[in-house]
């Protein structure tokens, strides 16, 4: 349990970000009860192993991050708040059926300069149709300022909900989405990927904070969807996965990426859309193995 709890709060402590506890009992890795966690955090910290300022827990050797984190969690609810209507355009957008918050956001950590992350799940065969219009309009708001709040990196289709790259931080990304709509396809998400509780067994499946769902009956978006689907839709969105690879491939060339890591950060295939470039999980894996050499233990 002490050698657990220290390394979640080692893990965020990479971003700066105590926990309540709350959140440490939601993302430990070891099953347990509330109550027994809440005497564990006690006795560690009349200890000195770790240090409780303001109801956050964070390491001893840690400076005081509680600032820091209360300054994030109020931009991230800010956004949370924002998120409604921004979310609400994407779900009239065809093809599109669930959109959650997800990154920084959906943790309660933003940054100063945080963006609005969006996760979202198409109908079967037309996740390069939907991501196609739905980045053709980001491209309109670069004239009026909101680009990064139309952040929108990782796509699925509902044939294929399973994700890929089974470790500790999928899991996070995953059982911390916010969903603002299709809310049963996001538990349908959810439920296709029960292995998220090998590295969250205490998780509930509830996020930090919650967006009420938006229901809309989108004519315009259904007849859209019909128009799509009498011109060849599994063509055209073959032919747009393909040509979307082909720039993606041209415009990253230059970071030399082996094609093992450029296949993990940018994925282009026929049921998922990851746009992941910098390959953040990937650098978050290695410092948190070399910070603590846990990772046998947490990541698959």
């Amino acid at each position: 349990m002490k050698e657990e709890i220290l390394h979640i709060l080692r893990y965020f402590a990479l971003f700066k970000h105590p926990l309540t506890k709350v959140e440490l009992y939601q993302f430990l890795g070891v099953e347990c009860a509330q109550d027994e966690l809440n005497r564990n955090i006690q006795t560690m910290a009349e200890l000195g192993e770790i240090k409780i300022i303001g109801g956050f827990i964070q390491r001893n050797e840690d400076q005081d991050f509680t600032k820091l984190r209360i300054g994030k969690q109020e931009r991230a609810l800010d956004l949370i708040k924002k998120s409604r209507g921004y979310s609400r355009i994407i779900a009239r957008f065809p093809f599109v059926r669930s959109v959650s918050i997800s990154g920084s956001v959906s943790k309660l950590s933003s940054g100063e300069d945080a963006d609005l992350d969006f996760f979202i799940v198409t109908a079967s065969e037309r996740l390069w149709i939907c991501r196609t219009l739905l980045h053709l309009f980001k491209k309109l708001t670069f004239i009026t300022g909101h680009e990064n709040f139309f952040c929108m990196n990782y796509f699925v289709d509902d044939a294929n909900l399973r994700l890929p790259f089974e470790n500790f931080y999928t899991a996070l990304e995953l059982q911390t989405l916010i969903p603002c709509f299709g809310n049963n396809t996001y538990e349908e998400l959810k439920n296709s990927n029960p292995w998220t509780t090998k590295y969250l067994p205490n998780h509930e499946g509830k996020p930090l904070a919650s967006v009420a769902e938006i229901k809309h009956t989108a004519l315009g978006k259904k007849l859209l969807e019909a128009l799509f689907n009498l011109f060849f839709p599994r063509l055209i969105n073959q032919w747009l996965m393909r040509l979307t690879d082909w720039k993606w491939r041209k415009k990253f060339a230059p970071l030399n990426l082996s094609d093992q890591e450029y296949d993990q950060a940018i994925m282009t295939r026929i049921h998922i859309s990851k746009n992941h470039p910098h390959d953040f999980q990937k650098r978050i894996l290695e410092a948190m193995e070399k910070e603590d050499g846990m990772e046998k233990n947490v990541y698959a």
